[in-house]
């Protein structure tokens, strides 16, 4: 049950139509034939406040959380 975490920081919903993106990430997942559609749960969370390193430069964050189970070929699929 792989979760698709999009994380990002508000300014980007400027210049990147997150609901498009979600539904992007999602049917990348699903493409690579390793999960049952209704297996797949995507999602996008906006933070306002973040720092990075000494600024407040923008960021957007992709993370795919597996179950172990997954062997070395299917994680990079």
């Amino acid at each position: 049950m792989p979760h698709c975490i999009i994380e990002y920081s508000e300014g980007v919903a400027d210049m990147v139509y997150i609901e498009e993106l979600v539904e992007v990430v999602h049917e990348g997942a699903f493409s690579t034939g390793l999960f049952p559609e209704y297996d797949l749960k995507s999602r996008a969370v906006s933070y306002a406040f973040h720092r990075t390193g000494s600024t407040r430069d923008s960021f957007l964050h992709v993370t795919v959380c597996l179950l172990s189970c997954r062997v070395a070929a299917q994680k990079a699929d």
